[in-house]
């Protein structure tokens, strides 16, 4: 069973803006991009993806064409193996410092930054890093498009669980039943969960007139957290009405509990 089906996980530090998820498809991040992506430095995947650059010793794509048909065929990897960075421009490419470039090897053998994971002569805008079990680290220069992406795949998730249960219903409200994005306000409420490491399940929906996700705490032991779900600490429940078409989180986190 691929659990990626039935669980959200994330894990957020704002300090750095890095994220770790499970569950959140990288398509969700194409939509999300406020610029295009210019150019691609390749840390680390399959041989031959892009051209080869004698300076960095990388492989790199260039042109933003071709940077959009590398994510969409990632789009369509069952399992993402390759490791990047975007940049934008050749010429400040080539103005790296061999120190500069030591930290890009770290980012690509540790999946974790040295200094910062922005480089000012990169400008990149992502770092994508995916590791073992299906957890895809990713550093955001806009940590909204983080968040877009959380709320569009929450609404993406429970739209089969509310397109059946009206179906199934004779109240007129039913009849239009396209789910609502989580408001910015709902996904504000979520953030303090997230920092913690949270597992939204989506095994558990609950549908008597309103959907109900379960959320639990994780931190960094997803697959052990998932292995025992039924003994994890529940922090909220994310419920949304279909009659309104509206979110809310009902907490019962406290910060204090864990150090925050």
């Amino acid at each position: 069973m691929d659990l990626s089906q039935n669980y959200i996980y994330v894990l957020l530090d704002t300090t750095t803006n890095q994220v770790d998820t499970r569950g959140i498809g990288l398509h969700y991040l194409w939509e999300a991009m406020k610029q295009p992506v210019n150019n691609v430095l390749i840390l680390s995947g399959p041989k031959n993806i892009g051209g080869f650059d004698d300076y960095t010793r990388f492989e790199v794509i260039r042109g933003s064409q071709a940077c959009d048909e590398f994510i969409q065929q990632q789009i369509k990897t069952a399992k993402y193996n390759v490791k990047w960075v975007d940049y934008e421009s050749q010429e400040f490419l080539h103005q790296l410092t061999p120190g500069e470039i030591a930290e890009l090897l770290y980012l690509e053998h540790t999946n974790r930054h040295w200094h910062s994971p922005f480089f000012y002569k990169l400008q990149n805008n992502y770092v994508c890093l995916p590791g073992e079990n299906n957890i895809m680290r990713c550093y955001y220069r806009h940590i909204s498009e983080f968040f877009y992406q959380l709320a569009h795949q929450l609404r993406d998730a429970v739209q089969p669980y509310e397109t059946r249960r009206s179906l199934f219903s004779l109240s007129s409200y039913t009849r239009h039943h396209e789910v609502a994005v989580p408001s910015p306000s709902v996904i504000k409420a979520l953030r303090p969960l997230l920092y913690e490491g949270v597992v939204f399940d989506l095994s558990e929906m609950r549908i008597k007139g309103k959907l109900e996700i379960p959320i639990y705490l994780a931190e960094d032991r997803v697959d052990e957290v998932l292995l025992q779900l039924s003994k994890a600490e529940r922090l909220g429940t994310l419920i949304y009405s279909p009659r309104h078409k509206e979110w809310r989180l009902e907490s019962a986190f406290n910060s204090e509990s864990f150090g925050g």
